[in-house]
């Protein structure tokens, strides 16, 4: 009987985890309500172009099926441009009003984020030259999935919105950038930061 009870336990354990529909690191901008975004990119931080656009689209197949349009970064440009000038002529040429990207960094899960993730310009730039020295992972690092949700029409300097992480332990593990993926998109559209038109 004992044993019928370890196992129930530990089976439920394991429910709760693996059902776990959100992220256990996030942060919303205080005061931000979440909106509906008439032209959102979806970027992928991925060092292989190939990654990039499989990840690119796995995201926007989770929104779509939420109500959400979206399209992807790399196929407008997005991930190679070199220069803010760029970046903002691409932003404005597309219209967007918004971005969320999805990455892995080399950071532990809660950790500080360096000052230029709170505009996207500045953290395009600083992420991209991150990514070219991050091409060979190794795993048993400190590595981070990160979800980032830049409002291009926050009135302010920072437009950074909304942050929601994942530790992992293999950051070469498909599976898990999935997981870390569909838990994101289900806290965003069920707090509303997503919302349909």
């Amino acid at each position: 009987m004992n044993r019928f009870f370890n196992s129930l336990t530990i089976l439920t354990f394991l429910f709760i985890i693996v059902g776990c529909k959100k992220l256990r690191t996030s942060w919303t901008k205080e005061g931000y309500e979440g909106r509906y975004f008439a032209s959102l990119a979806v970027l992928s931080l991925e060092a292989d172009a190939e990654e990039r656009t499989t990840y690119e689209k796995y995201t926007i197949d989770l929104l779509v099926e939420k109500g959400i349009k979206a399209i992807p970064g790399s196929v407008i440009g997005l991930d190679s441009i070199t220069s803010n000038l760029d970046l903002e002529s691409l932003i404005l040429e597309n219209n967007l009003d918004g971005i969320l990207t999805i990455g892995l960094t080399k950071r532990e899960e809660g950790g500080i984020l360096p000052e230029d993730y709170n505009k996207f310009s500045k953290f395009h730039s600083h992420r991209f030259t991150e990514l070219n020295t991050q091409r060979y992972l190794v795993s048993g690092g400190k590595y981070v999935m990160e979800g980032l949700l830049h409002d291009l029409k926050v009135p302010e300097d920072n437009d950074l919105v909304w942050r929601g992480e994942m530790a992992m332990l293999d950051p070469n593990s498909a599976n898990a950038k999935e997981r870390f993926i569909r838990r994101a998109v289900n806290q965003l559209v069920s707090e509303k930061l997503l919302t349909t038109q």
